[in-house]
């Protein structure tokens, strides 16, 4: 899975979409919750600028340990 962390905003072309902030240890947190073990994430910084204002970039595997 791969996806942004710390963003609030993004544009495609002039629309403007909002997002909900999330951070690394809400991700972490949230998948050990649902039963994910071996969570491995690596990100990358990124610079905020007028398109998005993400923080980081992630890339995340995890493997299911407790099936509900």
């Amino acid at each position: 899975m791969y996806s942004v962390i710390g963003e609030t905003f993004y544009y495609v072309g002039k629309e403007q979409f909002y997002c909900f902030f999330v951070s690394e240890n809400q991700i972490q947190e949230i998948l050990r919750k649902e039963g994910f073990g071996d969570v491995d994430m690596k990100s990358i910084p990124m610079d905020p600028n007028e398109f998005c204002d993400a923080e980081k970039v992630y890339f995340l595997s995890a493997k299911v340990e407790n099936v509900h």
